[in-house]
């Protein structure tokens, strides 16, 4: 409250010191500016707080509500063009490309261009991580389809290298957790308890299994000891330490196990199958392990990798920064229109080697300088006059006086930037209309700002040329 009074007594000392300005300030005929302004800029002052107050109509709950719903389907349609002609040009990552990243065009169109400023290269190649819901469900599938293929080929090219399995996918705690359920060495890092439990598993089946540490257990002293020296350990000792003795070989027999059979694929399949069956048998920790690992691997990642390899375009234009510039006007001069009658095809055509796959290659990039455009549509034009109409259908933008111009601006929203007649594909326009029972009038003052310095000046010469028209 305090500054709320403050401000307005602040408000009230700046008008005072004004109208003291400006009635030092002569004007004409023994008349100075405050004079100028009471008689004049008060009632026009007036009109702007009535037409902020009073607002426009539009129609927003149908009409623009139904011009965006077929902007965003022209969009979609827009979209799949340029990555349809992407993915025939590089591929799967070319289903995902962004149309809205300049980082993903420039790298797609002009990767491999030198900076301008640090006289470097760009990237050929590049990777985006790029989150999964902007990939689209197509290029998912293919990804999966590729990986899946990828795999099988490195299973059976001959090359011996082990291929992942559910280990890999376990963290520590979990591994030595089954190492202790299933009677195996505990301590190691990663590595060991993962080839430790391969050996083990592989085993199974192969004259050892799960009893063989029960087996032990309730060996004697002396039993103990003669397994020891058929091992070729050394006997002496109590019988806790010849249990470790004998558990420890067992454990670096099994590891030997594993890394002979890394090369097989009958052994690699042989550890998979081998923990289903012992975790469809027994349960407990491995069923509840291989569960997580299954549901975590059925689950979409947040982020995708997407390599996009550049097309090795020339660009025309470049940022502050030296890199390939990708603004709509670089991308029209690419594209060109390739619908008008007759096309006016952009550079885009000749690289790639005109006709039908130059002809193509300007579609595709007329569908990116469209999707730019619609983008800018929907975020100035129609979601913000929907926002921001009230409950009546009206908008109320508000009107600034002090500007460099001298001119009015208006923001939130603003009035004075609708699309030009010849560009207003979705004629939001026509959203602007008149309450019932009255009519919307359109008009436009010529040469307003010499006309109002005749004005004030009172300039006989100019009043008399404006009269004659």
């Amino acid at each position: 409250i305090v500054y709320s009074a403050f401000d307005a007594e602040g408000t009230w000392m700046l008008r005072e010191e004004l109208q003291e300005m400006l009635e030092e300030m002569p004007w004409y005929k023994g008349y100075n500016l405050w004079e100028y302004y009471y008689m004049h800029m008060r009632k026009f002052a007036e009109v702007l707080t009535d037409m902020e107050r009073r607002g426009i109509r539009v129609d927003a709950k149908d009409y623009l509500a139904g011009i965006e719903v077929q902007a965003r389907i022209d969009r979609k349609g827009h979209v799949e063009t340029f990555r349809n002609w992407a993915y025939g040009q590089t591929g799967i990552d070319g289903l995902a490309i962004n149309p809205a990243s300049s980082n993903q065009l420039g790298t797609f169109l002009f990767g491999g261009a030198r900076n301008t400023k640090t006289k470097e290269k760009t990237e050929i190649t590049r990777v985006f991580k790029t989150l999964r819901e902007e990939i689209p469900d197509e290029a998912m599938e293919l990804y999966k389809q590729r990986d899946s293929a990828e795999r099988e080929v490195s299973i059976n090219d001959g090359t011996g290298e082990r291929q992942p399995d559910e280990f890999d996918s376990m963290k520590a705690t979990q591994l030595k957790a089954l190492c202790k359920e299933y009677g195996l060495k505990v301590a190691g890092n990663k590595a060991d308890l993962q080839e430790r439990l391969r050996g083990h598993f592989l085993s199974v089946g192969q004259d050892q299994n799960d009893s063989e540490q029960d087996d032990f257990e309730s060996m004697t002293v002396a039993e103990l000891k003669g397994v020891c020296a058929t091992r070729g350990l050394p006997t002496s000792g109590t019988k806790k330490v010849l249990l470790d003795r004998i558990r420890q070989d067992v454990s670096f027999a099994l590891e030997l196990l594993s890394a002979s059979a890394e090369g097989s694929i009958d052994g690699y399949r042989s550890i998979s199958q081998a923990l289903e069956e012992v975790a469809a048998n027994d349960g407990g920790t491995l069923q509840e392990i291989l569960s997580e690992i299954k549901a975590k691997s059925e689950e979409e990642p947040k982020w995708v990798d997407v390599s996009i390899t550049s097309l090795g375009m020339e660009p025309t234009k470049f940022t502050a920064g030296g890199a390939p510039s990708c603004t709509a006007d670089v991308l029209r001069g690419l594209a060109g229109d390739p619908f008008a009658v007759p096309p006016q095809y952009g550079t885009a055509y000749n690289f790639f080697g005109g006709g039908e796959r130059g002809h193509e290659a300007c579609v595709a990039l007329y569908s990116l300088t469209a999707i730019g455009s619609i983008d800018t549509m929907i975020a100035n034009f129609l979601t913000s006059l929907q926002y921001l109409a009230d409950h009546d259908s009206r908008v109320h933008g508000s009107i600034n006086l002090n500007t460099e111009t001298g001119r009015l601006s208006s923001r939130r929203p603003n009035l004075q930037n609708q699309p030009a007649l010849e560009k207003d594909k979705y004629q939001i326009r026509k959203a602007f209309q008149a309450s019932p029972g009255n009519n919307l009038i359109v008009a436009d003052y010529g040469q307003l700002e010499l006309r109002l310095l005749a004005s004030m000046t009172d300039c006989t010469s100019m009043i008399e040329a404006f009269e004659a028209g």
